[in-house]
């Protein structure tokens, strides 16, 4: 691990190699004593042609945290990427895509300035060509990920209810029984909330029919905003919802689903309606809290999301429920 200390402004000595994970989670571990603070890491390829600098901030407000990637070269600064993830391996293989693409730029360019008009002779033939090589690797790699990327995202569509984005309910119980063996390996609690989200009639009582397809879908990107990149949000049985929160225990469970309700509700979903028409419902569970199995763990959250629609409370823990 590289030793650094920040200076007054929160900076970090630049490094002559690319930050290793452990790098990037000291890094992080900055950022979360100094809330909305950003704090910066410098790093260069070797030729030191190519600046790079990853920041990262956190925000009680936001969720996640923020990070950034930005690039100098001779030519100017660009803002790379920016990525809200607490996975810190994720943003380390994001950085290391793009440092390998500045690496193969700038051994082509320093091979072909060392050939210059010679390049063109038998003897340097070779060389060029070799430096030529190396730019069409470097273009066939970022292809085949770009590829890659897209036959994930095949995949994911094909477990997803086409009319709204969201994970189908059958994806949902194989992401609750992958967790669970995730939990049974690791250890690590996570926790599970069936809700339920409608529209309230002027005569207070909740409807029975389903929300339009353009409330759903706002409500989606507001939930994407305001969880975290690891939660999975999902339809159960026909019309509820499901969340899949993993690394997380009753309590920060808790914490969240009211971060999300306060969002679903801080505006109308659909023009020309109040806010406070929508009726939103949560029941949460936890593993290993509140049960020893995936179906009984979400069994528990049912039994909790029973108790807030029947006016406990919006927002119902399974420990909570056997009180009432």
């Amino acid at each position: 691990m590289f030793r650094f200390k920040q200076d007054a402004g929160g900076r970090m000595p630049t490094m002559a190699v690319m930050p290793s994970p452990e790098d990037l989670q000291f890094l992080l571990a900055q950022a979360q004593k100094n809330w909305r603070r950003p704090v910066e890491l410098s790093f260069k390829t070797a030729g030191g042609t190519q600046l790079f600098k990853i920041s990262v901030q956190c925000d009680l407000t936001s969720g996640d945290p923020l990070w950034t990637l930005t690039k100098t070269t001779p030519a100017g600064s660009q803002a790379v990427w920016t990525q809200t993830s607490p996975d810190v391996g994720l943003i380390h293989d994001l950085i290391e895509i793009e440092f390998r693409r500045a690496t193969t730029d700038e051994q082509g360019a320093k091979e072909a300035a060392e050939n210059g008009p010679a390049a063109n002779s038998a003897s340097d033939a070779p060389a060029g060509q070799n430096a030529a090589k190396k730019v069409d690797k470097a273009a066939e790699d970022v292809e085949a990920l770009d590829a890659e990327a897209m036959a994930i995202q095949g995949v994911v569509r094909l477990l997803c209810r086409p009319e709204t984005g969201l994970y189908t309910y059958p994806a949902f119980l194989f992401f609750v029984d992958q967790e669970y063996r995730r939990f049974r390996r690791g250890g690590l609690p996570f926790s599970v909330a069936i809700f339920q989200m409608n529209f309230r009639e002027p005569t207070g009582r909740v409807s029975s029919q389903p929300m339009p397809v353009q409330a759903v879908t706002e409500a989606a990107l507001r939930i994407c905003k305001a969880k975290r990149d690891l939660d999975l949000l999902a339809h159960y049985s026909t019309f509820d919802y499901a969340f899949l929160l993993p690394h997380t225990d009753r309590d920060g469970a808790a914490i969240l689903i009211k971060r999300i309700a306060n969002a679903l509700t801080a505006e109308p979903l659909m023009p020309n309606m109040s806010a406070d028409r929508l009726a939103v419902y949560f029941g949460i569970a936890n593993m290993p809290a509140d049960a020893d199995r995936p179906r009984a763990l979400v069994t528990a959250a049912l039994e909790a999301h029973k108790y807030a629609l029947n006016g406990a409370d919006n927002i119902v823990l399974y420990r909570d429920a056997r009180r009432f």
